[in-house]
């Protein structure tokens, strides 16, 4: 459901229209994944997406993805990915 919220959320932000949606959620059958949906956006008071994927950088043990159609890398997430270089 985070993720319909989000969209949700954005296109209300963005047009001001009220849309339905489907607000069954289905399970997946895979239990290998781990998935955190993180809203964020322009209106936001706080960067948390940003600030997430600096601590996951700064956790990481072996590998990194992150996935959104709006992911600019900016200045703070280059110099912590050239930090985890550096350390291993």
């Amino acid at each position: 459901m985070g993720l319909q919220e989000a969209f949700w959320e954005d296109w209300h932000w963005a047009t001001d229209e009220v849309i339905s949606l489907n607000w069954m959620a289905k399970a997946s059958s895979s239990k290998n994944h781990h998935v955190v949906i993180v809203p964020s956006g322009p209106a936001d008071r706080q960067d948390t997406a940003s600030l997430l994927v600096q601590q996951v950088i700064h956790s990481a043990k072996h590998r990194l993805w992150v996935t959104s159609p709006y992911f600019v890398p900016d200045q703070g997430f280059k110099m912590h990915c050239a930090l985890r270089q550096c350390v291993g």
